[in-house]
Order: C-alpha cells, then structure tokens, then sequence
C-alpha cells in the first residue's frame, strides 16, 4: 500500500510544484501536504469537502476552479495540528461547478 501511495505521490507532484497561494506567492503545497479528497460538494453557497469521514468548510478564498487536477478529482493541500486544520490550497477540476 506504501508503494501504491507513493506512486500517486510522484505522479501528482509536476501537478502540486508551481502551485502558489491563491492571492500570493508563497508555495502551497509540499510533497506530503497535499492529497486527493474522497468528495466534495457546493452546499449554501461553500464548498466543502470530505476528510476522514467527516465535511469540512475550508476558507472559500484558497479555493481554485480554474484548473484540471491530474485525476479529475478534488485535492486540498493541508496539515492537521492536533484536532485543527491549517489550509493552503484547494483545488476543484474545472467544469465540476
């Protein structure tokens, strides 16, 4: 299962490099920051999506739809401090309106 993740890691890499903050140029995304999300969804007005079982309503201003991710999926760039979301970037596949 290592391996498989790790594969997905490398080929989503090229993808994750150049992005930036949206609004900056502060880097977004490390290797190990960013991942695919098992799903997502427009509800009120706000995306959210869902980690580890559970929907989440990131900050809309780091949200990017302007982009084809390399899977067709949603993927959020994050860390997790104790029970606290740190969010840098998230990435809807255009045309996923």
């Amino acid at each position: 299962m290592k391996v498989l993740a790790l594969a997905i890691l490398i080929a989503y890499n090229p993808f994750y490099a150049d992005k930036t903050v949206p609004g900056g140029s502060v880097s977004c995304c490390k290797e190990h920051d960013c991942r695919a999300v098992s799903a997502w969804r427009f509800r009120d007005g706000k995306y959210q999506l869902n980690m580890l079982g559970k929907w989440h309503t990131p900050p809309q201003h780091i949200i990017t739809t302007s982009e084809l991710t390399p899977d067709g999926n949603a993927h959020a760039c994050y860390t997790i401090v104790s029970t606290h979301i740190n969010w840098y970037c998230i990435f809807i596949p255009v045309g996923m309106i």
